[in-house]
């Protein structure tokens, strides 16, 4: 049975490094200290180790993808790829702590952390979808682009579907074609000219059918 051999205050305010027969075995916060009742010369069963570091990181992580989503809306997958990136990292930290089942833990913790941010609607990946289709429609990308992005960022097929049918592209791609005919104005060919505008328009993510029609009507 470990001895905890000492507790030590980190860096950072709040946390605490928890030494296990004179060797670091993981870091928590004030809170869990607290919760645990960690202190210095006091035993620790496997059963309550384990307890602490799906306690701790659990809350950690949750801090970590609230603090991600902060900056924008996420996929499920995006965020999935950055808690897994750091929690891979952290439990690492305590691999050295033998009686830890750190496969277990990884699960409980990730699924733990999913769940919590689906339950309070940070995480909807129709909701998700909605807004990135509306940001790349602004930035005048069409809907061969927007659908490549959201298969990379996870969003399935019926969904990815469903929010491109909700849009008309047709100002979208008015608005680029005014910018391609600008960018082809010197280019005195008209068949040449029609080809550039049609590279430009597939390159920003336009069907051949929508170009060919708008071409057709100008």
């Amino acid at each position: 049975m470990p001895l905890i051999s000492k507790v030590e205050p980190t860096k950072k305010g709040g946390r605490f490094s928890i030494f296990l027969d004179n060797d670091f075995a993981f870091s928590v916060s004030d809170y869990v200290l607290g919760k645990y009742k960690l202190t210095e010369g006091s035993n620790f069963v496997p059963e309550q180790i384990e307890l602490v570091v799906l306690d701790e990181n659990k809350e950690y992580l949750k801090e970590k993808a609230l603090n991600y989503l902060g900056f924008r809306p996420r996929s499920e997958k995006e965020v999935f790829n950055k808690i897994n990136e750091v929690l891979s990292k952290r439990l690492s930290k305590s691999l050295k702590v033998s009686s830890l089942n750190i496969p277990k833990l990884y699960s409980q913790i990730i699924d733990s952390t999913l769940e919590f941010l689906k339950k309070y609607d940070y995480l909807n990946d129709e909701a998700f979808a909605k807004w990135l289709v509306e940001q790349r429609v602004t930035q005048g990308k069409g809907p061969m682009f927007i659908k490549q992005d959201l298969y990379q960022k996870g969003i399935n097929k019926e969904i990815s579907e469903a929010s491109l049918e909700q849009v008309d592209f047709s100002k979208a791609l008015n608005k680029e074609y005014l910018k391609a005919t600008k960018k082809c104005a010197k280019i005195e060919n008209e068949y040449k000219r029609k080809s550039s505008i049609t590279r430009y328009l597939v390159s920003r993510g336009f069907s051949y059918d929508q170009i060919e029609n708008l071409l057709l009507e100008t």
